[in-house]
């Protein structure tokens, strides 16, 4: 599964482990999650489907949301991210060993500070190519 696999590269990588020990959670962080955190959510998905049927091609839009306590730490646990994904291909280490033939960094901004949880907001978009199991 493509998510699973973002996961484990992203949190393999020593510059990451650096800033945080935990993250990769769908949609929403935990309650009292620990900060520098992240998440991940999808965005949009184009199936493996042309004219003639399926081929197997994926390309989806993945968010990921880096959450910090001061901007510099949502900023630099979203940099050490983008140091990762930004122009990844390889095979993942998912269960489904998932093949992306390209990640490409789309979109980057920065959230308005939320006062209600007193954190601060990095975005980042990817579009994926991968092969679809």
């Amino acid at each position: 599964m493509l998510e699973a696999g973002i996961v484990s590269l992203v949190m393999a990588d020593a510059g990451v482990l650096a800033i945080t020990t935990t993250g990769g959670f769908l949609v929403n962080l935990p309650k009292d999650e620990a900060l520098p955190s992240w998440t991940h959510q999808t965005i949009s998905d184009a199936g493996p489907y042309a004219l003639r049927g399926e081929h197997g091609f994926v390309t989806r839009r993945l968010e990921i949301n880096c959450f910090g306590n001061r901007r510099a730490d949502a900023v630099s646990l979203a940099a050490a991210i983008d140091a990762v994904l930004s122009g990844y291909k390889g095979t993942l280490p998912d269960a489904d060993s998932t093949v992306v033939y390209g990640c490409f960094r789309s979109d980057r901004m920065d959230a308005p500070f939320d006062e209600a949880g007193r954190t601060y907001r990095r975005m980042l978009e990817y579009e994926i190519q991968y092969a679809d199991q």
